[in-house]
């Protein structure tokens, strides 16, 4: 089996000449299909989450920068979504990452999770680059079982709710701040569902006083119930009435029956104290302080 540093070594000069913006439409279709080769190639001897990390980090390292630049980061986070899913049998169309979930990973890669949510200077430049003690603390969960984000575990959560992943039910990666400001105008009762930079699921919905209140899901809970069923039957469910939708901006929003029909679910003892309301956790209540 080659070492990983041989098996990686072409994939930042696919990424490369994807970066260009004089690339036809005909030969950029080419070198992506030959970079998914590459992945496929590299990655499908290597099964740890050790193994690809290490593949990863030398795949984009820069001699110069002695680290990695956002702009490698983000051309190669875009691919590796696609690349995995793949390999684990789903089958394309995939959703794909937006430049706005791209660049909120990569302030969570180049920052951590407390700096993602203090930055308010906007995307990292290209050239931002990203320390190998950041890059690991973002691609691996943590040893101690501690709450914070991990690429890998959001990984497998999309793989837990990939229906509403995949049809963009589920927002993705968003800031706490982008929730608030995406549901500032809209009508109590309208809430939507992102990816927590401190893990797991975190549901932001219009309170009736007016403020933007969440409840955080975590992993072990999805794979206890569907997230259809938890929200449905989660403390203050009833809250949860309209999906929010980005595209039109005044869209009112579609049904939650609509979007999570609870009819699909298998029936099953329901624990109403494993969910969080408003940031605070209930008491006995196993849940992720997701941000």
């Amino acid at each position: 089996m080659s070492s990983p540093s041989d098996a990686a070594s072409p994939i930042m000069g696919f990424l490369t000449q994807l970066s260009s913006p004089s690339l036809s439409a005909a030969l950029r279709e080419e070198v992506e299909r030959l970079l998914l080769e590459a992945l496929h190639a590299t990655f499908g001897g290597f099964d740890t989450l050790e193994e690809q990390n290490e593949l990863v980090w030398r795949a984009l390292y820069d001699d110069g920068a002695d680290g990695v630049r956002v702009s490698a980061f983000k051309a190669f986070i875009f691919f590796f979504h696609g690349y995995t899913f793949t390999r684990c049998g789903k089958q394309p169309p995939f959703r794909t990452l937006k430049p706005h979930e791209l660049d909120f990973l990569a302030l969570l890669a180049a920052l951590g999770s407390r700096g993602a949510r203090a930055h308010r200077g906007g995307a990292l430049a290209d050239d931002h680059v990203i320390t190998l003690e950041r890059f690991n603390d973002f691609w691996f969960p943590s040893a101690d079982g501690r709450p914070k984000f991990s690429f890998c575990a959001a990984m497998e959560l999309m793989a837990l709710v990939w229906e509403y992943w995949n049809d963009e039910v589920v927002h993705g990666f968003i800031t706490g701040t982008q929730a608030k400001e995406f549901l500032a105008a809209k009508p109590a009762g309208t809430f939507l569902v992102r990816f927590g930079s401190e893990g797991g699921l975190t549901i932001d919905y219009k309170a009736e006083a007016g403020s933007v209140e969440k409840k955080n899901i975590i992993a072990t809970q999805l794979k206890q119930m569907s997230l259809a069923k938890w929200l449905h039957t989660m403390d203050g469910a009833e809250r949860l009435q309209r999906l929010h939708v980005i595209f039109p901006a005044d869209h009112p929003g579609h049904p939650k029956d609509q979007c999570f029909p609870l009819a699909i679910d298998a029936t099953g003892y329901i624990q109403p104290d494993l969910a969080t309301a408003g940031g605070v956790v209930e008491p006995g209540a196993d849940a992720a302080a997701a941000a």
